[in-house]
């Protein structure tokens, strides 16, 4: 990834800083912030909508513009099915502030819109708090601790009274050296990896990534320790991090990897008629009468007989598009869903020849 940050340390790597957030319920959060700051952000959404509250918020730092045909804010979407037939969206929005990038995700919604604006308002209620950080004054007895050490102390001092948990490291290697990730609990219940630049080997990687943490929350001994690489900002493509350097809800190991790809799937399938749904509602909906649907399905199955009573049904999927006066028919395919997966393709194929 690029980099955003200069180090005023000597150092031989590169250094690559990127901040990634993941929050919990609102209920939580609210509780972490003052009432002001909660009533301007009450007011704020009534008037313009958390995700234009953001972009102009974003858009406040003079100091390092966004380049022209670059959006302020980029969205990513993850899907999973909740249940057989219920489809949910989580947002990620990525974005530069104060010359770091920062990718933040909100919590699942059956709603796209909404899960946008869920991320929004948990990322608004962050930036509007992160004056609210207190350097504890302990950190001054550990002048000489290595930067991991002191980091673990600067978050536990951060709990203010909540249960304290540790930082939470990851490290992968790669040709170019050792990248560690630290996951950190602040602001009461919230999750926040930061990431660090490419070094030699895997203890100079953390060394180097706690620096960076803490001079992100602002530890006085750390303030002079980095600049913003101008270059790097303009160059920043807000790439969202691997699954390996942040691990979001819902993303698995190993033993639970085939049920996630499993759903995963179904997800995506859903999606694809949904947005074919919606394709032909613009392109036809104003040509049919209101209350018509733009599709009709129907399907047809091969009898099943004693010898495959266990067998997925072959099936053949016919859809009317009433916009066209069309029908459109799947091959013979194993199971419903196929059959409708393989005549939406066809009605694609038909859209995009037309």
């Amino acid at each position: 990834m690029p980099a955003a940050l200069d180090s005023t340390l000597p150092s031989m790597m590169p250094t690559n800083f990127e901040s990634h957030q993941v929050y919990v319920p609102p209920s939580s959060i609210t509780s972490e912030v003052p009432l002001a700051t909660a009533e301007h952000c009450a007011s704020s959404i009534r008037g313009g909508g958390p995700i234009s509250e953001l972009q102009e918020f974003v858009q406040r730092d003079r100091r390092f513009p966004v380049c022209a045909n670059r959006p302020i804010l980029k969205w990513d979407f993850d899907t999973r099915m909740a249940n057989a037939v219920t489809l949910q969206f989580r947002a990620t929005v990525s974005f530069m502030y104060s010359g770091i990038p920062h990718h933040a995700s909100g919590v699942w919604h059956s709603s796209k819109k909404n899960s946008q604006r869920d991320a929004a308002e948990r990322v608004l209620a962050m930036l509007k708090n992160q004056g609210c950080i207190r350097t504890s004054e302990e950190l001054s007895c550990f002048a000489e601790s290595s930067a991991v050490d002191k980091l673990a102390v600067f978050c536990a001092n951060l709990a203010d009274g909540q249960q304290k948990t540790e930082p939470q490291w990851s490290c992968i290697q790669n040709g170019k050296g050792w990248q560690a990730a630290v996951e950190v609990s602040i602001y009461g219940e919230v999750r926040h990896t930061l990431q660090g630049a490419i070094c030699s080997d895997e203890q100079s990687a953390m060394e180097d990534t706690a620096k960076r943490a803490l001079w992100y929350l602002k530890d006085p001994s750390l303030l002079n320790a980095f600049e913003v690489n101008r270059e790097a900002v303009v160059e920043e493509m807000l790439e969202v991090p691997s699954n390996d350097m942040w691990l979001r809800e819902g993303m698995v190991g190993e033993a639970d990897l085939y049920r996630s790809e499993t759903q995963q799937r179904a997800a995506e399938q859903k999606c694809r008629l949904m947005n074919m749904q919606n394709q032909l509602q613009k392109r036809y909906g104003k040509d049919i009468p209101t209350g018509t649907p733009v599709w009709e399905w129907s399907y047809e199955y091969v009898p099943l007989t004693e010898k495959n009573l266990t067998v997925i049904p072959h099936c053949r999927a016919t859809v009317r598009i009433a916009g066209l006066n069309k029908e459109f028919h799947s091959l013979w395919c194993r199971g419903q869903k196929q059959a409708q997966l393989q005549a939406c393709a066809q009605v694609a194929e038909y859209l995009d020849a037309e």
